[in-house]
């Protein structure tokens, strides 16, 4: 089998997602894509334990135009979801699930796997899906996408960092979910 049954992974109860209130700082426009459900796995060249809810801000570079054009192209074709209007920058976003972190190797293991077997993800925002290019060491398996309704302006740090947990408690509340 490629992996457990989607349905254990996104189980909340079998499943409980933690949240610690860790974030991760991406350049735009891929947080957005991210937080819309666009893109489902994100790239680092470090290796974490981390599972759980990761909370997603925006750098505070602007995004090159003709890249966000690029990047929305080619991820309205993998996925038929509404693309971010705005791509704000130096704000925190919204949030995934992080079910899983794998190796490279794991990763384009499992897209051939995919691609043998023919697995489609019928456009399920929470279906693991291995459809994406990336050519990253170690690959966060991203799932239930929500965003924030208005991004938060805050500064960002390196890897992965917290918020506290009055900001993720009132942060929860204007989570958009993405279906």
């Amino acid at each position: 089998t490629m992996e457990p049954p989607v349905e254990d992974i996104l189980n909340p109860n079998l499943n409980p997602v933690q949240d610690t209130g860790t974030c991760i700082t991406m350049h735009q426009p891929w947080a957005s894509l991210l937080v819309y459900g666009l893109k489902r796995v994100e790239g680092r060249s470090w290796d974490t334990d981390f599972r759980g809810r990761l909370w997603i801000h925006s750098a505070s570079l602007q995004p090159d135009p003709s890249l966000i054009e690029e990047l929305a192209n080619t991820y309205s074709k993998l996925r038929s979801r509404e693309l971010p209007q705005h791509y704000p920058t130096s704000a925190l976003l919204g949030c995934v699930d992080v079910v899983d972190v794998i190796t490279h190797e794991e990763y384009h293991r499992r897209q051939q796997l995919q691609i043998e077997h023919n697995y489609n993800e019928d456009d399920n925002v929470n279906f693991t899906t291995y459809d994406e290019e990336n050519e990253s060491d170690y690959v966060f398996i991203c799932v239930r996408p929500k965003r924030l309704v208005m991004g938060v302006p805050m500064s960002g740090k390196h890897k992965l960092w917290r918020i506290t947990k009055k900001e993720r408690v009132n942060l929860s509340q204007g989570l958009k979910d993405i279906v």
